[in-house]
């Protein structure tokens, strides 16, 4: 091969490489198109409805700032069953999803017949968007063959559009998607100390820990603040089992005449003011609940995770061992016959 040819090798591979770094992004393209236009901050209030169910979510703001709550309504029911919950970090995902909304591609002249088709003619679902004030409305549609991506027509306009199913998603499925676990907004990895107020032996006690080096995950350490020399496994164990805590549920409907407040924990965060979670247990139902900064409501835990923590507070606060079980409170498994 000559030089000549060499060289009108290398330049058509420059050239090509020049057209792929160059060319437009594919939304310029003209395929796709924007449903609705706005910032992410511009939205008020979003809803999702059918035949089974409902969800309402509207963004709200306390002294602690802006968030996300969702009312959710299960019409399977003989009687609607509403729910109400702080919407967590899906929600985020699904305000940039709609900001602004972009479709796959419009759909237009299609005859009552491909409406029909397509889920348009009756369709049985909605999702509105209220920006500034003004709400927009889509029906929605039946999915598109072979994939998830759904048919949506704009109420106002009549015009219709192919939508990717995922910008919506968490949305459509908010009972499950939507709701907030965490009960506390920290990164656990920035949590800087922790205060324990509990009754012990019939006496408010007050237990600080401090999350030592905690820049450095190789070297950050749990101690306990006023005996950081003592041993600090147990410790270290407790705030192990209590950063794995999560909400299993709101429980917005439940009496708290009937809670006996457990204990309580301030978390610090290096940055951010201090959070505060109180831990309540219900001994009729034997069930657990907690109050945080963070839920802005009720909510239930999960009665194996907690209790142990309960169980272990006394211990805790005196840096003893947890009493284990004597042998006579052992009982052995029966042992296999061999053959």
């Amino acid at each position: 091969m000559s030089v000549y040819t060499y060289g009108a090798v290398l330049i058509l591979s420059l050239g090509a490489a020049w057209y792929q770094w160059t060319k437009p992004a594919e939304i310029a393209s003209g395929a796709e198109v924007v449903l609705l236009y706005g910032e992410q901050n511009t939205i008020e209030q979003m809803s999702w409805d059918s035949e089974k169910d409902s969800v309402m979510v509207e963004i709200k703001k306390d002294d602690l700032g802006s968030y996300m709550w969702a009312t959710y309504t299960d019409k399977k029911k003989e009687k609607d069953q509403v729910k109400s919950f702080k919407v967590g970090k899906d929600g985020d995902k699904l305000l940039k999803a709609l900001s602004p909304l972009v479709a796959i591609r419009e759909l237009k002249d299609l005859s009552p017949e491909k409406l029909e088709e397509i889920g348009l003619k009756e369709p049985t679902s909605s999702m509105s968007l209220t920006r500034n004030g003004k709400t927009t409305t889509f029906d929605i549609g039946s999915e598109a063959y072979g994939t998830k991506d759904l048919y949506v027509r704009n109420q106002e306009t009549q015009d219709v559009f192919l939508l990717d199913d995922s910008k919506i998603r968490s949305l459509k499925f908010a009972r499950t998607r939507l709701p907030d676990r965490r009960l506390w907004s920290f990164e656990k990895n920035k949590i800087t100390g922790m205060t324990i107020h509990a009754s012990i032996a019939e006496q408010s006690e007050t237990l600080v820990l401090e999350n030592r080096n905690w820049q450095d995950k190789k070297q950050a350490k749990w101690i306990k603040k006023t005996d950081p020399e003592s041993n600090n496994t147990q410790i270290i164990n407790w705030v192990t089992k209590f950063l794995r805590s999560t909400n299993s549920a709101y429980a917005l409907d439940i009496d708290s005449k009937t809670l006996t407040e457990a204990f309580s924990i301030d978390i610090e965060s290096d940055g951010s003011n201090p959070e505060k979670i109180t831990i309540f247990h219900d001994a009729e139902k034997k069930s657990w609940y907690a109050t945080t900064t963070h839920s802005r409501g009720l909510v239930k835990l999960i009665k194996q995770s907690i209790t142990g923590l309960y169980d272990d507070l006394p211990s805790l606060f005196s840096n003893e061992e947890p009493q284990q079980p004597t042998p006579e409170e052992t009982v052995e498994e029966p042992k296999k016959e061999t053959k």
